[in-house]
């Protein structure tokens, strides 16, 4: 069910150099309960957006000092500004400006003359979409916070039962299934904020990681009498964001792992390659799938197929949104993923 832009309560800004397309559009987006302001002079758009939020902002193409190609492309590029959706009003029909428009973040592009109820589709349609992603994203982060407490309540008695009844298979395989809960946890978690992530890079011991990573999954490991091989060089520290290259480490060998079969091996490689570091872990596996396909275009072309769980997504996500090279290569019943890691962005 579509809902009514005037319960929005929408703030829209609106850069044009012909003021009046900036009074017909003002005039249409008020009268259905928007906030408009606009500008005639493309110099000032940042400095207003600095001193606002706004949940919409539409921009001319042609326009003098900066153009409105270039000026998404600055939107785009603030850490503070680049969330809020941006679409065009061009007279410019001709294919590559609509396609160009698109490349540098836009998410709609109108051509003129402009018709007022095209433009009330579309900027309703952008400012919806806007709201139910806002909501998602404060119900998920409200999620995070529940949904780690009833983890530590579990925690908590599944430790102190150990104290009073010693040790048993049962806290073994509570302690197991809370860290694969754990771990889908902080993988959603990622997911929601990992703009701010990105953004944000640190000093990263890679050996370290995969030592924390070892431990924290040494109960499945054992449970399935499996045994890990450290080949691991010293390499440079990394500068990127930590969590990141914890969600890729702590995938990468909770899958290996869990697809892994019994009393098999499973081999982790750490080595630097010229600027980049090559972190490759291998291990058995029964299933056959191409995995290089599946980091090129994701579920869409592998559905229903075992070995594809959330983390493998999380991971091909990193690679991603860190440029980090994947490869894999399956023989016979041996399966190895390469990862090539920049050092730095």
């Amino acid at each position: 069910m579509n809902i009514p832009i005037k319960n929005l309560n929408a703030n829209i800004l609106i850069v044009d150099d012909q003021d009046e397309n900036l009074f017909l559009l003002d005039l249409i987006l008020s009268k259905i309960g928007c906030s408009v302001e606009t500008i005639n002079d493309s110099r000032k758009t940042l400095d207003t957006l600095v001193q606002k939020e706004f949940d919409l902002i539409i921009l001319d193409v042609v326009m003098p000092y900066i153009n409105g190609f270039e000026l998404c492309e600055m939107i785009k590029q603030d850490k503070n500004l680049q969330n809020i959706p941006v679409m065009f009003i061009s007279s410019l029909e001709d294919e590559k400006d609509i396609v160009k428009a698109f490349e540098v973040g836009a998410v709609d592009y109108i051509t003129k003359p402009i018709k007022k109820l095209e433009v009330i589709a579309r900027v309703e349609n952008q400012l919806r979409y806007k709201m139910k992603y806002s909501n998602l994203s404060a119900t998920m982060q409200f999620a995070f916070h529940e949904l780690q407490t009833p983890i530590n309540v579990i925690y908590n008695d599944n430790t102190l039962l150990e104290e009073k009844f010693g040790h048993t298979k049962s806290n073994e395989r509570i302690d197991i299934a809370l860290k694969i809960l754990q771990s889908i946890y902080l993988d959603l978690y990622y997911t929601v904020k990992k703009d701010e992530f990105i953004e944000t890079n640190n000093k990263v011991v890679l050996s370290k990681i995969i030592d924390t990573y070892i431990e924290y999954f040494e109960l499945a490991k054992t449970d399935k009498n499996q045994q890990i091989i450290k080949n691991i060089e010293t390499v440079p520290v990394l500068f990127l964001s930590e969590i990141a290259i914890s969600r890729l480490v702590s995938n990468t060998i909770s899958n290996s792992i869990k697809y892994s079969p019994k009393n098999s091996t499973i081999e982790i490689t750490v080595k630097s390659i010229e600027n980049k570091i090559l972190y490759q872990i291998s291990n058995e596996t029964i299933h056959q799938t191409d995995f290089n396909l599946f980091f090129k275009s994701g579920y869409k072309d592998l559905e229903n197929v075992k070995g594809l769980g959330i983390g493998l997504e999380i991971i091909r996500q990193i690679c991603l949104d860190f440029k980090i090279e994947v490869e894999v290569m399956q023989k016979e019943s041996m399966i190895t993923f390469s990862f090539l890691i920049p050092i730095a962005p």
